[in-house]
């Protein structure tokens, strides 16, 4: 009763362990609460199969302040392979980066549900170009990883994204206003693909013809971003009737 130990830099507080019977087939129950820096439960979620589901997704993600959460085990004391888990993972207020070349997510309230085979995250709320972002997710029967998103972008915190690179944040400078957004992200073991919708309505540009904006105009935004097994990024940008891009980039 009440044990303490660690989980690399993660604590584990409170810990109970029964064995209701020891005789035939013995089960050991084990449970507590934990807590620790956000990173070492990234780490955490990297060390296990997630990772490897998800393309190892997760490795070049980085989280500031503290979690909090829980743990629980079932072990089979003569057939430990067949240890079960269940947890949870709490943020109230971190920063989460999940790549370099990407903005962070600030201001991140979030609830994740583990197992040793499953990963949902049913609710999200987090701040991220310059509006409010809500997501939802998890992996799936194939193990993939897949995460629904939708919030509001601002001229504003497009300024701000200096990760997107001079190019963006020059031509944000243009830009007046907000727009809604939707995302999806799918990550496999050999490949990713993310998508992002947007009308653009709401959002005005002062360029020249033909890019000059009204805000109230519904111009169609796509953009695909797809990783290949080597590591091969392909973007798609669609623009209504307007304008199509494609770039390649290699490792």
């Amino acid at each position: 009763r009440n044990a303490r130990t660690r989980v690399g830099m993660l604590e584990a507080q409170g810990v109970q362990a029964v064995v209701a019977h020891l005789g035939r087939e013995p089960l050991m129950r084990l449970e507590g609460q934990l807590r620790g820096p956000a990173q070492e439960a990234l780490q955490f979620m990297r060390n296990t199969p997630i990772g490897g589901w998800t393309g190892h997704a997760l490795d070049l993600a980085q989280a500031s302040g503290a979690m909090s959460g829980k743990l629980a085990l079932q072990i089979p004391l003569q057939h430990a392979e067949r240890t079960t888990v269940q947890g949870q993972v709490l943020l109230a207020g971190n920063e989460l980066r999940l790549r370099p070349d990407l903005p962070p997510f600030v201001n991140v309230r979030a609830r994740a549900d583990f197992t040793e085979q499953s990963l949902q995250i049913p609710s999200a709320q987090a701040r991220w170009l310059g509006g409010e972002l809500k997501l939802e997710g998890g992996t799936q029967p194939d193990h993939s990883l897949q995460l629904r998103a939708q919030g509001t972008a601002s001229a504003e915190g497009l300024r701000q994204a200096s990760e997107f690179g001079p190019l963006l944040t020059g031509l944000a400078s243009s830009l007046n206003g907000n727009s809604p957004y939707q995302f999806t992200g799918s990550w496999h073991a050999d490949h990713s693909e993310l998508t992002l919708r947007s009308p653009l309505n709401g959002l005005g540009a002062e360029l020249p013809e033909p890019l000059n904006k009204p805000a109230t105009a519904n111009w169609p935004l796509h953009i695909v971003w797809r990783t290949d097994a080597q590591r091969v990024d392909t973007l798609r940008i669609e623009l209504g009737g307007l304008a199509q891009g494609l770039l390649q980039r290699a490792p």
